[in-house]
């Protein structure tokens, strides 16, 4: 590959955006991260605990499935959110919620908030490199053991560390990018659990009225891309973000807010036809 080079305005505009829709993908990725007790506070070594996480996932639009090395089911995120969290026990079930968990860095777009700070930029121009066997952009900064590496077809980190917080190294081992993925690979159709408590929360977007808007929201922002990703590139604020995607697409900050904090991260054909459904469904009832 013949090396390039890039301003780093270029790789973050990339990150938040990438270069359209993501596409389905897959793989291996490992989380070297610490847990630290604030009861240690003066023992650093004894407030520490480094935890190691290696296992699959799978991503299709905003679904997302992870599971151990040798197939073991952890957590579903599709239409409810399912989450293994006993062995012996059924999944409890969670509608319309979404898990977290520490890879997410290397499976959602950045955001845009993320990167309008004043901190030292890394050394430019910043260059091309071959990740995984994928292209990518290798980031790093002058007086800190900061890295970055982006891959350049989708903008996901492929790996990241040196940050000086709780996440130490965030990297992909196996990427598989563009192979679609079974729906059934996003659901669960066994017995389930509910939450001890039994209060079932208002999900991703509250109320009915605002999930309406919210979707609505998000189903305008779907048609005029093209207008959007420039945008999101291009505006380095946060709230005026949100004030400009409210005039474009004439809707409310709620539904101008999720639409940024989404950027569109991950938003595949199947995704657009989800999203849709879901609005009509809303509006049905």
């Amino acid at each position: 590959m013949t090396e390039s080079v890039a301003s780093w305005s270029e790789i973050v505009g990339l990150m938040i955006v990438g270069r359209g829709p993501l596409p389905d993908f897959s793989g291996v990725v490992r989380v070297v991260s610490t847990d630290e007790d604030d009861d240690d506070e003066d023992d650093e070594d004894d407030g520490e605990e480094t935890m190691v996480t290696v296992h699959r996932v799978f991503v299709s639009g905003e679904r997302v499935r992870r599971e151990s090395l040798d197939g073991v089911v952890w957590a579903i995120d599709g239409e409810d959110q399912w989450i293994w969290d006993d062995p012996d026990l059924p999944p409890v079930c969670d509608p319309h919620a979404v898990s977290a968990f520490v890879e997410d860095v290397l499976i959602t777009r950045e955001h845009v908030f993320e990167w309008d700070e004043d901190d030292e930029r890394p050394i430019e121009p910043i260059r091309s490199a071959t990740f995984l066997g994928r292209r990518a952009w290798d980031v790093r900064w002058r007086h800190s053991e900061r890295r970055l590496v982006i891959d350049d077809d989708t903008g996901l980190v492929l790996h990241r560390s040196g940050e000086g917080n709780a996440i130490k190294v965030a990297e992909w081992l196996e990427i598989s990018v563009g192979d679609a993925l079974d729906d059934a690979l996003f659901s669960w159709d066994g017995s389930v659990r509910r939450e001890s408590d039994g209060v079932e929360g208002e999900g991703l977007h509250g109320s009915t009225g605002s999930r309406i808007d919210t979707l609505d929201a998000l189903d305008k922002a779907l048609s005029r891309w093209d207008e959007i990703a420039p945008l999101a590139a291009e505006v380095e604020d946060g709230d005026d973000l949100i004030h400009r995607l409210a005039d474009l697409l004439d809707v409310d900050r709620t539904g101008a807010r999720a639409v940024a904090e989404m950027q569109l991260r991950r938003v595949a054909r199947v995704e657009r036809r989800r999203i849709r459904e879901a609005l009509t469904d809303e509006r049905n009832e």
